[in-house]
């Protein structure tokens, strides 16, 4: 991790919307270590552009799919205790797809998340994204948020009632009416409602494909890094991020490579100019220094 993105070559690439020369990412060498804060940051742009990308042939399909986010939790528990934890969870999740009130969601996305609590314990959980079939909102079928509690801690077979958050994506510039008439066709000539709208679900994917773990949960007090040490050990191999249903397939989850890393932010491979600039890291600085500009 000490050696990652050590040089970075970038391009000039015009804008799409306002034509300015912007620099892209074109040339670099990452690590690829599973929490290597720069890797995570590339990989979660690269799931983001990858739903992105499949967002409006989805909307295509299931015009008047609703959207939202949920987040189910479990009580803290040793960092030693962590990959049984998951593996709960796992369980626990396999048995909440199979229940009734699941029945409406026609597509789903989780990833899973770890955070460090002030005892140095392991605070595991996830978040998910739903894509609802309309009957979700009516009547008997709708699921309230006490409901998923109570549905996440008989899932988990638990002796308390975990915190679960669940919460409907809306666009705050778009009304309900102006998104169900934009829904009746994505190739409208007026398109602006379901544009507010998807960037509205864009939004909520992002907030589900972040990091695994915080980079400020990597470091411990002075040189004790053992909590997270002991979290690489416990969370080897294991998968973070699973999707189900309509989207199983919207993520595309082969195996990445360092060009899909590269090319996260800007996943068409934009064509450029050939202008060439590199920055490299220096380390007693702790930034980026200009290293070279070139015509390739």
């Amino acid at each position: 991790m000490h050696q990652c993105s050590g040089l970075l070559i970038f391009a000039d690439v015009p804008d799409p919307e306002t034509g300015e020369l912007v620099l892209r990412l074109r040339e670099a060498h990452f690590c690829r270590v599973r929490h290597c804060p720069v890797c995570q940051w590339r990989r979660s742009l690269m799931w983001y552009a990858r739903f992105q990308k499949a967002l409006p042939e989805i909307l295509g399909r299931y015009p008047n799919a609703r959207w939202a986010f949920l987040t189910l939790t479990v009580r803290n528990c040793d960092i030693k205790e962590l990959r049984a934890t998951i593996s709960s969870m796992n369980d626990a999740w396999k048995r909440l797809t199979h229940r009734a009130e699941f029945r409406n969601v026609l597509g789903w996305i989780r990833t899973t998340e770890v955070t460090k609590g002030r005892d140095e314990s392991a605070h595991p959980h996830f978040h998910c994204m739903f894509m609802l079939s309309p009957s979700y909102f009516k009547g008997s079928n709708y699921v309230t948020q006490a409901r998923w509690a109570e549905l996440w801690k008989e899932c988990l077979r638990a002796d308390y009632t975990p915190i679960v958050d669940i919460r409907v994506v809306r666009s705050k510039k778009v009304s309900r009416e102006a998104l169900k008439a934009s829904r009746t066709s994505l190739e409208a000539s007026n398109t602006s409602s379901i544009e507010e709208y998807l960037a509205a679900v864009a939004d909520a994917a992002r907030e589900v494909l972040k990091y695994a773990v915080k980079p400020s949960d990597m470091l411990g007090g002075g040189n004790d890094n053992e909590w997270f040490l002991e979290l690489t050990r416990q969370v080897h191999r294991l998968r973070f991020i699973a999707s189900g249903g309509a989207l199983k397939d919207a993520l595309r989850e082969d195996e990445e490579t360092e060009e899909d890393l590269i090319l996260a932010d800007d996943p068409a491979e934009t064509p450029d100019y050939g202008t060439r600039v590199a920055f490299a890291w220096r380390r007693k600085e702790k930034r980026y220094r200009k290293a070279g500009k070139w015509e390739s």
